[in-house]
């Protein structure tokens, strides 16, 4: 996998490079769906494995804090409202897709927000010693399931091509 800079730009083109990997994405979005878990949380768990950060359960407490208003007031309402218009009948479908491509631009630069400041916290809270994606996640999930297990595969997978 191509070397990312240990940074805020770093880890948005990381989580980028890794959501475009087979099967990433579509698993990511269907835990934000059916767990409401954080997609850019779970990004973080296999950045800060990559980099040697331990993620506890407190540091996520404290990361939750970090990016609830951001993901709160921004990056859940505009996604939902994209969502509202693709379904809408009413709408053609030519003025659908210019809609949703600005919509996407607007919940795409939310969620940059709340990458930056993840990555912030992580530097701050966060303790740099041996960490493996799984055990990230599984202190962000609070469990260890079938979906962290399959999760921490592909994240791990993604990282070595």
């Amino acid at each position: 996998m191509n070397s990312f800079e240990e940074s805020e730009a770093g880890f948005t083109q990381f989580c980028a490079s890794v959501f475009d990997r087979p099967g990433v994405a579509a698993f990511c979005i269907d835990l934000q769906d059916r767990r409401g878990w954080n997609v850019n949380c779970l990004l973080l768990s296999a950045w800060a494995a990559r980099l040697g950060y331990e993620l506890t359960v407190e540091f996520w407490a404290e990361a939750n804090v970090a990016i609830r208003s951001v993901d709160e007031e921004a990056v859940k309402p505009v996604r939902e409202i994209r969502r509202r218009i693709s379904r809408n009948p009413r709408i053609s479908d030519e003025l659908k897709g210019g809609m949703r491509r600005l919509l996407w631009y607007a919940e795409l630069r939310a969620e940059q927000a709340v990458e930056s400041l993840l990555h912030r916290t992580m530097k701050a809270v966060a303790t740099r010693r041996p960490a493996d994606v799984f055990a990230n996640l599984a202190a962000y999930a609070g469990e260890d399931s079938p979906d962290v297990r399959k999760l921490a595969a592909l994240f791990s997978e993604s990282m070595t091509r």
